[in-house]
């Protein structure tokens, strides 16, 4: 907890934010909330399946300038199962899905994205989606869990900015 301290009053007023705001208006930590390490605006969805809470925020290494070019947060649910965004200024190329697919295409409010899902090869059903919107490029990966199935992966890509 003490490692995302400093973000938490950000995570209130975007929580409060999406809570009161019309379907469709986007919703991200406010400018200078993400302390000034991101290259970019920090997306943050206004939906998430119940029973999820951020578990942790992290960056990818910053460059010479010091700001970080990729952000990935985590929420977790009391089982353990996990949710993972992460929002990059460049494609990094890979998968976390191990199951030989070249996915299928979606529609994210009007972007094509790529639904892949299965065996993560751990022995756990996943979900991973990809998509760029706004010059970003786009991850989320999510465990199977109950109320967490490829409808809720892409409610959940629909409600970010």
């Amino acid at each position: 907890m003490r490692a995302i301290g400093w973000l938490w009053p950000a995570l209130l007023m975007v929580w409060a934010a999406c809570a009161a705001a019309p379907v469709g208006r986007a919703c991200e930590l406010p400018p200078g909330q993400a302390a000034g390490r991101l290259a970019f605006d920090a997306p943050y969805p206004c939906w998430l399946p119940a029973g999820y809470s951020l578990q942790r925020v992290a960056y990818e290494p910053a460059d010479p300038s010091g700001l970080s070019h990729g952000a990935t947060l985590a929420w977790t649910d009391r089982s353990g199962r996990e949710i993972i965004l992460t929002a990059r200024d460049h494609d990094p190329g890979y998968l976390a899905v191990n199951i030989g697919t070249k996915g299928r295409p979606v529609d994210i409010d009007g972007v094509e994205g790529r639904l892949y899902e299965g065996d993560s090869g751990a022995g756990q059903y996943l979900y991973e989606l990809r998509w760029s919107s706004g010059g970003l490029f786009y991850q989320l990966h999510a465990l199977k869990a109950p109320g967490v199935d490829a409808d809720a992966t892409l409610r959940i890509a629909r409600s970010l900015p």
